[in-house]
């Protein structure tokens, strides 16, 4: 897991920031962090919805530039 995951999610979710994720399988995601559990993340994806993700899987993440606009 990333170094300090926990603590830049919980940041990410107070300040509902605008996300982007990347996975070790390569997938990118940009949305909101919802909720955090122990072991994954409920995320809101501009594309997919709201899907739960792996702490363990998260390679990246970041404030993302992909910005569309969309604030909530």
């Amino acid at each position: 897991m990333i170094d300090g995951l926990g603590e830049r999610l919980q940041t990410f979710l107070e300040n509902n920031t605008y996300t982007w994720i990347k996975d070790i399988f390569d997938f990118n995601f940009n949305g909101f962090v919802i909720k955090i559990g122990d072991t994954s993340i409920l995320f809101d994806d501009d594309e997919l919805g709201e899907i739960w993700i792996n702490k363990k899987d998260i390679n990246l993440i970041s404030y993302s530039k992909k910005n569309r606009g969309i604030t909530k």
